[in-house]
């Protein structure tokens, strides 16, 4: 990368000059193609080196054989130097085209052109599904984003580009402008990330090059920095808030309470619509034991529902709560436990109809642009 960054320099630096010529041959490009295989290389690994790349570089030589080239010096006069280092079998480059391509030529005599057929021919291909891959993501609107039932119903083959697409706008997004399209992640990430959108867990993540990770959220898809993951969606504030009759900011969550003895209109009218969440429920006074207080929401929690015990973790999975909206909703408590969550519950028995109730209201989950208010 810094010698092609090199040759850019140059060329933005000379107005006389337009591209950059390379003298990759055949045997390197079949050098390139062993090389990638042994690594594990997927068909644009096996493409081998193109005759040109980007805007700038191209390799007029690189269906020539090193033969027809030396071949051509010696006629002509033109000196040429052989890299010292060719004859060292201590780098893996080396051993390949010394003790491996050799072996070649005695089934195919010319194994460098056959390997070069090979190349365009996959080259073709490999161009085909990434221009598949592209439209797909322009035609819906994909950025890094993405209902994950919309990739999991794509073959193996368009999914793997699609999701190198994503990623490197997902880092192009961070700053990060050296990754190409072609294989901004290998064999080992594309398998892992795939098994997450087509698994069965709703809220989970991986890690990936350049502190990116992939993750799921519910029916989404989605990549993201890891900083910013750990921030949006494992963050969790701590606080416990003693409540009485009234109404209580929550700066921990952005989050509005109301306790009152009545139905309370203007309360509605103020917060309603620039809330995700609002809810308005009726409590039995005598179902509530001790002290009501709100907290943050924590590992093992459970609420009485329906006849059991339940753990709120599989009832935000249940009730499909975005992971980045869960540290947002307040956990109604008193003495005996979880008495409320907003969206999720109310413990057996305490829900109450009109008469003789105590009134809670929650606004909480601010909208974007309303996290100000």
């Amino acid at each position: 990368m810094v010698r092609y960054s090199l040759f850019r320099k140059k060329l933005e630096e000379r107005d006389d000059l337009s591209y950059v010529a390379l003298a990759h041959h055949a045997e390197d490009n079949m050098e390139t193609v062993i090389f990638n295989m042994l690594r594990g290389a997927g068909t644009h690994g096996f493409a081998g080196i193109p005759p040109v790349r980007g805007e700038f570089i191209i390799r007029p030589l690189i269906y020539c054989t090193k033969s027809e080239i030396i071949g051509y010096c010696i006629a002509n006069d033109i000196p040429y130097v052989t890299d010292a280092t060719n004859a060292s079998n201590d780098y893996t480059r080396n051993y390949i085209r010394n003790e491996l391509i050799p072996r070649f030529a005695k089934i195919n005599p010319q194994p460098e052109m056959a390997v070069s057929r090979l190349c365009t021919s996959l080259r073709s291909d490999d161009a085909y599904i990434h221009s598949r891959a592209a439209a797909f993501v322009a035609e819906n609107g994909i950025n890094y984003r993405c209902e994950r039932a919309l990739l999991a119903e794509q073959p193996n083959a368009m999914l793997s580009r699609i999701l190198c697409r994503m990623y490197k706008n997902c880092a192009a997004a961070l700053g990060i402008s050296d990754i190409r399209v072609h294989n901004a992640l290998d064999y080992t990430h594309i398998t892992a990330v795939s098994r997450l959108i087509r698994g069965g867990s709703m809220h989970t993540r991986i890690s990936l090059p350049h502190k990116i990770c992939a993750a799921v959220d519910g029916d989404s898809f989605f990549f993201m920095s890891e900083d910013e993951y750990l921030q949006k969606y494992e963050y969790f504030p701590d606080y416990k808030i003693r409540l009485d009759f009234g109404e209580y900011d929550v700066p921990e969550i952005g989050a509005k309470i109301l306790l009152s003895h009545l139905p309370d209109e203007e309360f509605e009218l103020k917060y309603k619509n620039i809330y995700r969440i609002f809810i308005h429920k009726r409590f039995l006074p005598d179902k509530i034991c001790g002290k009501l207080y709100i907290k943050n929401r924590e590992a093992g929690d459970k609420i009485y529902l329906r006849g059991m015990s339940r753990l709120t973790k599989k009832l935000y999975c249940e009730n499909k709560i975005p992971i980045d909206l869960r540290a947002l909703i307040p956990v109604f408590c008193d003495d005996n436990g979880i008495l409320w969550i907003p969206n999720i519950g109310v413990r057996d028995g305490a829900e109450a109809s009109e008469r003789g109730s105590i009134h809670i209201y929650c606004a909480c989950c601010a909208r974007p642009d309303e996290e100000d208010l």
